[in-house]
């Protein structure tokens, strides 16, 4: 098997070289950034003591002329992009940071922030494998490949070419897992994740089941003191910030997207009894392991069952909350929770272990798979066959995360109580 040693390595080199080639490309693009518009057009308000969430709902426009950084002029209307998002979706704190960027035309600035989101692609692959023993000390070639694996995945790429928050978000929950020994570090980069907070709810549970209250009180003070110094700058009440952030977030609730509830008719009641037992599911096993295990914390000399429950969090909130595909990315803890375990087997069945690589491996391949990236073929058939396949796509990463999210919870029912600490239990 010598020979064949490298190719996976080298496959997934040729994916990540052509996700990178799509993230440049795609963020150039005239349509590209989309998402990321929303806060750079969101930071001209924010310049001009202007409440941008108000302002998106009022349907306000910044004042002119504008003069960036970069030596470019704005000097007539309309200054947001044609056919780019305006909302913005993030909560005060990530929309304080990223005007920064506000401070530059919109070419320059959407190229800057192409710029860190790539600097972030590179730096999350790692950080994950900080988070697990196992394969943080495995051969370079090993990482390289894992790395390679995160740059190929859909979520990842497209993440970075609409230039979403995400992957700042996700990188600043990791942050906080590992500052072990910093609460105050851990607190910050909690409240900056926290302004995406559908997507770092399970980083919040997690210090909650943990007990690290300091953090979660540093990290609601930043949100909150983002609150206040908003409506300081802006001279508008907190209480219209926070009015305009819940009609914000009601214009989401019932988007498509890859959560549990779009499995069926929008609005309806079936929708809502599926999301409600899932997560009474998921909360009856964690609260059943955590009782029957009598934790009272989680020791940081245990990381894969710290680990593991992050990762069932991660995935419970992918199902429950409003998602779209993008951010499936997240999906690379469970790529590495099973590769660690596979990795320290020493009790599973030869089938489980197979079941497990198995489930590792169609979750790469599905959540690597193409969305309007193959609309060629609806351009040479013209048989409505991109309908077809975005349905079909979110359908299958929903039942997907359904699957991992059992086995997830499987892998913690495999640890077992012994003396003070937690261990896997020999079968």
């Amino acid at each position: 098997m010598k020979p064949f040693r490298y190719l996976p390595l080298f496959v997934f080199a040729i994916l990540a070289g052509f996700s990178l080639t799509y993230i440049v490309t795609k963020t150039l693009d005239p349509s590209g950034a989309i998402d990321f518009h929303s806060y750079w057009y969101a930071g001209q308000f924010i310049r001009q003591g202007t409440d941008p969430y108000n302002a998106f709902i009022n349907n306000q426009v910044p004042q002119i002329p504008i003069t960036y950084l970069d030596g470019q002029v704005a000097q007539n209307l309309p200054i947001a992009q044609p056919g780019l998002a305006r909302v913005p979706a993030n909560t005060a704190p990530m929309v304080e940071l990223l005007t920064i960027f506000s401070f530059f035309s919109w070419p320059t600035a959407k190229t800057l922030w192409m710029a860190c989101n790539l600097a972030l692609i590179l730096a999350i692959p790692f950080w994950v494998l900080r988070l697990f023993p196992a394969l943080n000390i495995r051969p370079a070639t090993d990482k390289l490949l894992f790395g390679f694996i995160f740059i190929g995945l859909f979520g990842t790429r497209n993440i970075a070419g609409n230039g979403q928050t995400s992957l700042l978000v996700f990188a600043a929950m990791l942050l906080a897992l590992l500052a072990e020994r910093h609460w105050l570090y851990a607190g910050i980069a909690l409240g900056l994740a926290l302004s995406k907070y559908s997507l770092a709810l399970p980083l919040l549970i997690l210090f909650l089941i943990e007990r690290k209250y300091c953090q979660i009180i540093i990290g609601l003070a930043i949100q909150a003191v983002a609150i206040l110094t908003l409506s300081v700058m802006t001279h508008q009440p907190i209480v219209s910030i926070l009015d305009a952030y819940v009609r914000i977030f009601q214009l989401h609730t019932d988007l498509p997207g890859i959560h549990l509830a779009t499995l069926f008719p929008s609005g309806s009641l079936a929708g809502w009894v599926a999301v409600i037992s899932l997560s009474l599911a998921t909360a009856g096993s964690l609260g059943y392991w955590l009782h029957t295990r009598k934790i009272q914390s989680l020791p940081a000399s245990h990381p894969l069952v710290r680990q593991t429950l992050f990762t069932i969090l991660m995935l419970w909130t992918l199902l429950v909350a409003y998602h779209r595909a993008y951010d499936t990315f997240v999906t690379i803890l469970l790529i590495a929770l099973i590769a660690e375990w596979l990795i320290h087997n020493d009790g599973s069945r030869p089938w489980q272990c197979w079941l497990l690589a198995a489930l590792a491996g169609l979750t790469i391949i599905v959540m690597i798979l193409p969305a309007r990236g193959i609309s060629i073929i609806e351009q040479e058939t013209s048989t409505g066959f991109m309908t077809v396949w975005l349905r079909l796509q979110s359908s299958s990463i929903t039942l997907l995360l359904l699957a991992i999210l059992a086995c997830s919870i499987w892998i913690l029912f495999q640890f077992k109580p012994a003396g003070n600490g937690i261990q896997k239990g020999a079968k």
